[in-house]
């Protein structure tokens, strides 16, 4: 009988550690929440099997109970601001600053475009995309596009002499 109550308040616990790691720690994953509510399942089950419909009725109860309070506690300490993200991104989107650029200006790419990369113009650097093929860097490319938020290019071609 001992036994029984050892494996029952072990599955409880264990399936309260999961369920409250699942909401403060890991939300999204589901994973662990459900593998905490089925091993808490379990241990309630074991407990109407092994005691009986009153003692398991008891034991539901009382695990309603110790989870919600759990939950609030685990919420109310702040333990969950320990593992928050606290930091943040001072990156912006590409913004197309439309006074200095317009369509069919020239510049030069400092990098590679496949198809995304930076190109100069007008002394500026700009986070640019390629509608045509890969751009080699130092090439010069124009601009063919301007959106809100991107600059389309192409490369321009060379002039031979002959």
């Amino acid at each position: 009988m001992v036994l029984e109550w050892i494996i029952i308040v072990s599955l409880l616990v264990i399936g309260a550690i999961l369920i409250v790691a699942e909401i403060i720690l890991i939300p999204g994953t589901t994973v662990v929440g459900i593998f905490g509510l089925a091993v808490t399942a379990g241990g309630i089950a074991i407990a109407y099997y092994e005691m009986g419909p009153q003692v398991g009725t008891m034991v539901l109860g009382g695990t309603i109970i110790m989870d919600v309070a759990i939950l609030i506690r685990s919420f109310q300490s702040g333990a969950w601001k320990r593992w928050a993200l606290k930091s943040k991104n001072p990156a912006k989107v590409n913004v197309v600053p439309k006074k200095e650029l317009r369509v069919g200006m020239e510049g030069v790419c400092v990098s590679d475009l496949k198809p995304v990369g930076n190109a100069e113009f007008s002394g500026k650097r700009y986070s640019v995309r390629s509608e045509g093929p890969f751009v080699d860097s130092g090439r010069k490319v124009k601009i063919i596009l301007l959106y809100p938020d991107r600059i389309i290019v192409e490369a321009v071609e060379e002039k031979r002499e002959e």
